[in-house]
């Protein structure tokens, strides 16, 4: 399950930094917007995925911390869905 909760981590965060290269190709207040609601999805995914990280380090609470790894994931899902 630590292999798991480890690539689900691994898997979000190269999603982070995809979307930060991405930004670009658009006038400067684009930019300036598309910046602004990445940086804040990537501190609401640190909000679960360091704890989720550390859980998975320690080996304690493991469906803690794939419950905290799934999170931003279902939360995505559930906003575009929404969209």
């Amino acid at each position: 399950m630590r292999t798991v909760i480890f690539i689900l981590v691994g898997a979000q965060i190269a999603f982070f930094v995809v979307a930060m290269l991405g930004i670009g190709g658009s006038d400067p207040m684009g930019n300036a917007m598309m910046e602004g609601f990445v940086t804040i999805a990537g501190m609401i995914m640190a909000i679960f995925l360091v704890p989720a990280t550390i859980l998975a380090i320690s080996r304690k609470f493991l469906g803690a911390a794939l419950a905290l790894a799934i999170v931003p994931l279902v939360g995505t899902a559930v906003f575009y869905g929404s969209l």
